[in-house]
């Protein structure tokens, strides 16, 4: 893992790498890395990935594309003799940990604000130093290092992984060059290896792991029989080749009983209910683009909600046309995109349209129509906006609460009038 936050350090000097070394060979693969995998705390499952088709032309995976520069910046490290360098960085307190639930009840006190004195690991985040080998990097890309042998664990909970790694390895293979500092450890010299390695140490894929980690949990709270909630399931351990057989490889579509519709406000149309879905914009990335002319002139120049041609025919709606789309969270009113590429039944937005581009009032809300958030509802764990999470320490891509997202349904209709309000 060190080997991978290495990479982030310094842009200029990778940049100078990629240039002067574009010649760095790796070893003939007859097919090229296109093997991934995708889980969050917001998702209850895991999702691997298999390309439909090979990356074209001198196009490469995203692992591929980083064991180069991995090799590239060792390269330059090497002929420039960089020294071993040390970092002191801030360790943040992590929720659910003995570290935050050791705050002191009632008011927070914030060091930087001057409210106690600043104490690492207790009223702000822990100090800890690391030594950067930027000649090692690509020696550590390539395999499994040795120090996930002496545990592993999350949220404050750890497990031994000694027999886990051995197991890796004859899975796996190892380096075989001697001259390589990881000669002998495990490979994740490809995507599907490092995706394997991955599943073999994880809670989620590997039912022993899930045991041991219950057992910590009962060693701490002392309760008993937790490991009764994976015990039937300790002989499993999913492979990337499993989740293939099991149709896991490429998305689907699985139908889902809908909810009685909400009653019509209005009284005046036809409705059709659907399976509401925001997925990531095409666009934009994220909210950023998605109001400068030339993305929106590449498409319809506003927000759009698609659904099926034959949901769409079913309420009168035709391609272009303004809809109104809302639950008991709020309302949406955006033109429709119909297009046999979704299924019946399933509607969905592009997430990040931002609503003031070109989003006339509603009837049913009476204000200005809302964007893909407004129909989908949240619910946030207050006690992560409290003790030493959030405010007193950061952690990469954990700033703030834990959202938990639910499906929705939507009732959607065509908008008998476009009404812009804009004086």
């Amino acid at each position: 893992m060190q080997g991978k936050l290495d990479l982030l350090v310094d842009l200029d000097f990778r940049m100078a790498a990629s240039a002067l070394y574009a010649d760095v060979v790796l070893p003939t693969a007859t097919w090229y890395e296109k093997d991934d995998l995708s889980s969050t705390d917001m998702h209850p499952f895991v999702h691997p990935f298999q390309a439909a088709v090979d990356p074209l032309w001198e196009a490469r995976s995203d692992w591929d594309i980083f064991r180069t520069l991995a090799q590239a910046v060792s390269k330059v490290a090497t002929e420039a003799k960089l020294p071993i360098y040390k970092d002191v960085f801030a360790v943040p307190i992590q929720h659910d940990s003995e570290g935050e639930t050791a705050q002191p009840e009632g008011k927070i006190l914030d060091w930087s604000k001057g409210d106690c004195e600043p104490i690492p690991g207790k009223t702000m985040p822990a100090i800890a130093m690391i030594e950067r080998d930027y000649t090692k990097i690509y020696d550590k890309w390539i395999a499994l290092g040795e120090n996930i042998k002496k545990g592993n664990g999350i949220k404050g909970l750890g497990w031994k992984s000694d027999d886990l790694y051995e197991e890796i390895r004859p899975r796996n293979g190892i380096i075989e060059d001697k001259n390589l500092i990881s000669y002998g450890l495990p490979s994740m010299y490809t995507a599907k290896q490092a995706c394997d390695a991955v599943m073999g140490l994880s809670t989620t894929t590997n039912g022993k792991v899930a045991v041991r980690a219950w057992a910590d949990l009962e060693r701490k709270t002392g309760l008993d029989n937790l490991t009764d909630l994976a015990a039937d399931r300790q002989s499993e351990r999913f492979t990337h080749e499993m989740m293939f057989e099991w149709g896991e490889a490429m998305s689907v579509y699985k139908p889902m009983l809908t909810f009685k519709p909400l009653k019509n406000p209005l009284k005046q149309t036809k409705e059709i209910t659907l399976k509401f879905l925001t997925p990531h914009n095409k666009w934009s990335t994220h909210s950023m683009y998605f109001d400068s002319q030339q993305l929106l002139t590449l498409f319809r120049g506003g927000q759009t909600v698609w659904l099926n041609e034959k949901d769409a025919a079913e309420i009168g709606v035709k391609d272009n046309d303004w809809c109104e789309v809302y639950n008991r969270n709020g309302v949406v009113i955006s033109r429709a995109v119909v297009s046999p590429r979704l299924p019946r039944g399933v509607m969905f937005m592009y997430h990040a349209q931002d609503r003031h581009i070109n989003v006339p009032m509603s009837k049913i809300s009476g204000t200005r129509g809302g964007t893909h958030n407004t129909p989908t509802r949240i619910h946030m764990k207050p006690t992560h906006m409290i003790g030493g999470y959030g405010q007193l320490s950061y952690g990469f891509n954990y700033y703030g609460t834990t959202g938990n997202q639910r499906d929705i349904y939507v009732v959607v209709r065509k908008a008998q009038e476009v009404i812009w309000h804009e004086d």
